[in-house]
């Protein structure tokens, strides 16, 4: 029995950090801030390979950030069906030292 509610803690506390790192950048609605996303968080969005989260990451980084998530059809690969996905997953936030 002891063994149980330690077993059953144990599976809560890993299951927290799992939601912890996933949505470490994530807002109140799920959403992901498109100006701190890693590759890492963007190809666990339905439709993005490895290679289009890379390639957002590396426009983000050439651009400094990003104004409006429309910039993303200018990476290789993505097209207005798959940004349309994206709309439900990510958000654009402005860094605080932006000149937009």
């Amino acid at each position: 029995m002891k063994l149980q509610k330690m077993s059953i803690v144990l599976f809560a506390l890993c299951l927290f950090g799992a939601l912890f790192c996933v949505n470490g950048f994530a807002s109140e609605d799920g959403k992901i801030n498109l100006n701190e996303a890693t590759v890492a968080q963007l190809v666990e969005i339905p439709g993005v390979s490895e290679t289009i989260a890379k390639g957002i990451v590396e426009l983000r980084e050439e651009n400094e950030e990003f104004v409006d998530l429309e910039e993303l059809l200018d990476v290789d690969g993505l097209d207005n069906q798959l940004l349309r996905t994206l709309s439900r997953y990510l958000y654009v936030e402005q860094t605080a030292g932006c000149n937009c």
